[in-house]
């Protein structure tokens, strides 16, 4: 595969933007959830965490 060009690296560079806002908001969305579940639904949140673990992996 060749060099990309300017918009090709420019496209590039958006999604990756647009992927990591993403994981930054799911990782705060899935805070929130461990953190209501704890009093509610404290069998939820080994999954949570799980899936909070996933986001914080892509993310970096």
């Amino acid at each position: 595969m060749g060099e990309l060009s300017r918009r090709e690296a420019l496209t590039v560079a958006r999604i990756v933007r647009v992927n990591h806002a993403g994981e930054f908001g799911a990782i705060r969305i899935y805070s929130a959830q461990i953190l209501v579940a704890r009093h509610f639904w404290p069998d939820c949140v080994p999954s949570l965490s799980e899936m909070l673990g996933h986001e914080r992996q892509h993310c970096t």
